[in-house]
């Protein structure tokens, strides 16, 4: 007879953390051997930390933010020129628009096993800031190595 409670499953994600700190390390080592400006470094270490806080909270209270954002049409509209704004400057970057864009879908789907497994908010974004600094620090050094 099959117990009527069961403990909360508290494992990792070992798959979806393996292929965030791939990506991440991907993107370190791209940073490291890539030749771009300290500037362009600093800002894509502080925005992969970003992630992190922005996956800190489920995704429910977007709608409301973006109610409110859009109810000027000013707003709507300044947010509509720095959106094309932004894309321009990431397809002039493509060698580091795509992976961003794979550390926003892995760090996702992380987020989503981490979530599906029990974890509460801050440790999973402990969990996922740890895995955002190993990855990169790997990733800089397999890059100065080349």
């Amino acid at each position: 007879m099959a117990p009527l409670f069961r403990p909360p499953s508290r494992q990792l994600p070992w798959l979806s953390l393996l292929l965030l700190f791939g990506n991440y390390a991907f993107m370190g080592r791209l940073l490291a051997h890539g030749g771009y400006s300290i500037e362009v470094k600093v800002f894509l270490m502080f925005g992969c930390f970003a992630i992190a806080l922005i996956y800190l909270h489920p995704l429910a209270d977007l709608s409301r933010f973006v109610r409110r954002w859009f109810s000027s049409d000013t707003l709507a509209f300044s947010t509509f020129v720095m959106i094309a704004a932004t894309v321009s400057i990431l397809l002039n970057w493509f060698q580091l628009f795509m992976p961003v864009v794979m550390i926003l879908t892995t760090e996702g789907l992380a987020r989503i096993d981490l979530q599906a497994n029990e974890y509460d908010e801050w440790p999973t974004f402990f969990i996922l800031v740890l895995v955002t600094g190993l990855g990169l620090l790997c990733g800089s050094l397999l890059g100065q190595m080349h």
